[in-house]
């Protein structure tokens, strides 16, 4: 038959939370790992073509998930299984919400200490304007107008999960070049649009999109840390512009954890992120790159490392030696000889 396809889909299951960075197509991201113990994840996506995907992420603990959306594309997020709220952008985040990212948006989302699992529906802006052809497409929806919105809407947000769950089980069990499957893709984008477009009209929708001063005193105070070489809250402080209190509270709120615990964990990651990259031969050892990242005390480096981790820096080093790293790029590691840190 003219004009079929072959839907595809694919499923991964991870020890590692940074293997799932590269998965999620058209996105730029970035993880941090803020609960400890071990990791368990899986990752499916689904493409039953016209310029949609959907995508199943789990994870078992909490993660704080930075997320810019760079293709010409937005994104309806709704969670699909969770324990408890968790936050987007400082936001709540709960099974009544739908998650709109647009081109071009900074997302933060922070996971609960559970876990939790979230879909997401993948729309290409051709695949949008096919929807709308036959209306408006809502302002909600428009790709031109705002980063990020967090709406409240039970009904759509039960839409939206169960379209996207069928989407991506029809998939799963499709075997040879079909027709179908896009036209469904089609007709849920054009049900959502539609859902939206009446709830403008009679003006229901309940949306949330400005930044509360806390998340931006986060954001701030989150990204000069990167920039420190050694943790200091009064230089954090003259940084931002923000007082330490409001610091502390801001992590609080928004990462559970202090911005302390922040940074050893930022460095934690780098060391990790090196044990699993650099050759085990020649490379640095794991003294010398708990050392760079600013723990002189071997035995608390470790035991922080184990406790966060779920497993010995040893034992990370001895798997990536045994072990293909999904997660890796093509170029190789090279030791920076002004920090001394492994980088791309």
């Amino acid at each position: 038959m003219e004009n079929e396809i072959l839907p595809t889909y694919r499923e991964n299951h991870f020890d590692d939370f940074e293997a799932q960075t590269e998965l999620l197509t058209g996105h730029d991201q970035k993880w941090v790992k803020l609960s400890p113990g071990p990791f368990h994840g899986s990752f499916a996506s689904a493409f039953p073509g016209g310029g949609i995907s959907v995508h199943r992420k789990y994870t078992n603990c909490s993660l704080l998930q930075q997320v810019g959306c760079q293709r010409d594309m937005m994104s309806l997020g709704v969670a699909l299984s969770t324990p408890s709220t968790f936050t987007a952008n400082g936001l709540p985040f709960n099974r009544d919400s739908v998650l709109i990212s647009k081109p071009g948006a900074d997302l933060s989302l922070c996971t609960p200490r559970e876990g939790s699992t979230v879909l997401i529906l993948c729309i290409e802006r051709a695949a949008l304007e096919r929807a709308g052809a036959a209306q408006d497409i809502p302002s909600v929806l428009d790709m031109d107008k705002g980063h990020v919105t967090l709406v409240q809407m039970p009904t759509i947000a039960a839409l939206v999960r169960t379209g996207a769950m069928h989407l991506l089980q029809a998939t799963q069990s499709v075997t040879q070049p079909v027709a179908a499957l896009p036209g469904e893709a089609d007709r849920l984008v054009a049900a959502i649009a539609w859902a939206f477009a009446w709830h403008e009209s009679i003006g229901t929708i309940s949306k949330r999109e400005k930044w509360s001063n806390s998340f931006s005193t986060f954001v701030v105070a989150r990204d000069a840390l990167a920039t420190l070489p050694a943790f200091d809250l009064t230089a954090l402080a003259a940084a931002t512009g923000r007082s330490p209190r409001a610091i502390q509270l801001a992590f609080k709120a928004h990462a559970q954890i202090t911005p302390l615990q922040y940074f050893q964990t930022q460095q934690l990651a780098r060391v990790r992120r090196a044990l699993l990259t650099t050759p085990a031969k020649n490379g640095p050892s794991i003294g010398d790159l708990s050392a760079l990242a600013g723990f002189w005390d071997h035995s608390r480096f470790t035991r922080l490392y184990r406790t966060l981790f779920g497993e010995l820096p040893s034992e990370t080093k001895a798997k990536a030696g045994l072990t293909a790293r999904t997660h890796q790029r093509d170029d190789q590691l090279l030791l920076n000889p002004d920090q001394g840190w492994p980088t791309r």
